[in-house]
Parts: C-alpha cells; structure tokens; sequence
C-alpha cells in the first residue's frame, strides 16, 4: 500500500469519525431537549394533579364544614351521597399517576359535575333556610301582633268592666232628706213616746236618667235601741246580697226617672218603744239607698 493510499484511507476514516461524531452529539442534544421536554410536560402534570388536589380537598373541607339543617332528610341523604362521592373522587385523584392525564382529567371532570349538583343541593338548602327564616319572622310578627290584640282586648274588656260598673253605680237611686214622724194613734204628729202608734218615714229620691224606669219596691228596716229590727203582721223578708233578710215595713213606688218624694208608714201595734237611737235604712232594687238615725226621747 503505498503513501497515497494510507493518506486516502485515513481521510476517510476522519471524515467517517467526525460525521459519527456529530450524529452522536446532535442525538444526544436532541434527546436530551425531549428529555427536558418530558420532565417539564411530566412537572407540568404534577403541577395540574395538585392543584386539582388541591381544589377539590377545598371542596371536600367546605361542605364537611357546612351544617346542613335543610329540614329535609331526602335533600341531607343525596348531599350526604354526593359527600361520599368527593371522598371517593379525591382518594383516586390521590393515588393516580401524574402522567394519566386522560384518568386525571376524568377524574376532574367528575369532580367538576359532583360539585355542581351539591352547589345546586347547597343553594336548595339555603333557599328552605331563607324562606324558614322569613317564615319564622312572619311567624313572629304574627304572634306579635295577636299578643297586642289580645292585650287590646284585655283593655276593652277592662274598660268594659270598670264602664259597667260605672254605670251599675250611677244607675243606683239615692234616697235623701230622710225623716222620721211618730204619729199617734189619729195620725197626728206626737212627741210623747207613750202615744206614738205609728212612724211616718218620708224621704226623696233623686233624679237618675241610667236607672230604669216603672215600679220599684221601697223596703224600710226600722232598727230599735238594741239593734233589733221592728216588725208588724205587715212585715216580712226580701233579697239582699243573696241573702233573705226582715223588713219593717214596704211600698210600691211608681219612678219616671225624676225627683220623687214619698213616704211610708209603720204601724207599732202592741210593740213597746224605748228611749234611744232608732235607725232607718231604705233599700230599692237590692241595693241600700240610704239610711239615718232618729233619737226618740
């Protein structure tokens, strides 16, 4: 082999190295530059994988907390369900490899629709909340305003009351200018107490538009020294406050409303009058209308 043979072959040899060398390299670059690419695509996946970790833990942390009181069990069981669901979604989501993309993004789609039918449960929910709360509201202004008619009714019924008794007083006649006259046995007035054989008990009853008008009846108790009531084969008994109680004598008397005068008589028969004070009371329509004291010598 001569010189320019060995000079040939080795050119050749350089120019077969250099161009396997610079495929290598060139390879080696390229690969390198889609390793790198596959490391960030590979980051780029860990990166979404958390943060849709981290999205749905949120989710999951959020309708743990929240305290649903929706007063309905069917609504709380399919919120419970949907709960259960995020659970199982995220312990997944948890274990998949971050280059699954195709499971990842499954995953993420189905957390995506259980979220948005619990946003639709939590958004009921809140509704019934609002409307139990206006209700409970409505609820209270109501009762408010029963307890108040109640209470003006309970006033009324006051007034009422104190009205009529206003008006059971003013309708009550009131006797006045009472007098007692001893008459002896000719209806003569007499002073002498062994003469007197009858009492002439005059009074006036006032005017009283409120009480009703027609025939009344006048009882007298004619009460003597010792406090006991005088009675004759004209007296007898009558209702005062539920109970029956004597009289000495009695009248009918025609009222129209307006200033009447009148007098009634007690005859004393064989009763023997004493010095002292002798007290007369006068009642009409069951009420006491008046009384006075006469001392007889």
């Amino acid at each position: 082999m001569n010189k320019s043979t060995i000079i040939r072959f080795s050119a050749l040899f350089i120019a077969i190295f250099v161009v396997v060398t610079f495929l290598f390299v060139y390879e080696r670059k390229k690969n390198n530059e889609k390793e790198a690419e596959l490391n960030q695509i590979i980051a780029e996946l860990e990166i979404s994988k958390q943060e849709s970790l981290d999205e749905f833990e949120n989710l999951a942390l959020e309708y743990e907390n929240y305290h649903f009181k929706p007063g309905n069990d069917s609504l709380l069981f399919l919120i419970e369900n949907e709960k259960q669901k995020v659970n199982q979604l995220l312990e997944e989501l948890r274990t998949v490899k971050a280059t699954n993309a195709r499971r990842i993004r499954e995953l993420r789609n189905e957390l995506g629709s259980v979220r948005s039918v619990l946003q639709v449960y939590v958004n009921r929910v809140d509704s019934l909340s609002n409307v139990n709360k206006k209700l409970v509201r409505e609820n209270k202004k109501v009762q408010q305003q029963y307890e108040e008619v109640v209470q003006t009714a309970k006033e009324l019924e006051e007034r009422a009351s104190q009205l009529d008794k206003k008006i059971t007083l003013a309708a009550i006649l009131e006797a006045s200018n009472i007098r007692l006259n001893t008459l002896n046995d000719k209806g003569r007035e007499t002073k002498k107490r062994s003469r007197i054989a009858a009492f002439e008990i005059c009074f006036s009853l006032s005017k009283n538009q409120t009480t009703s008008t027609g025939l009344k009846s006048a009882y007298l108790r004619i009460s003597n020294p010792q406090g006991n009531v005088m009675k004759n084969n004209q007296s007898s008994v009558f209702a005062f406050e539920d109970k029956e109680i004597d009289f000495s004598c009695k009248k009918e008397i025609e009222y129209t409303g307006n200033n009447l005068s009148t007098c009634v008589y007690y005859n004393i028969a064989d009763e023997e009058l004493v010095a002292g004070l002798y007290e007369v009371t006068i009642f009409i329509d069951g009420n006491l209308i008046g009384s006075e004291s006469f001392y007889i010598k």
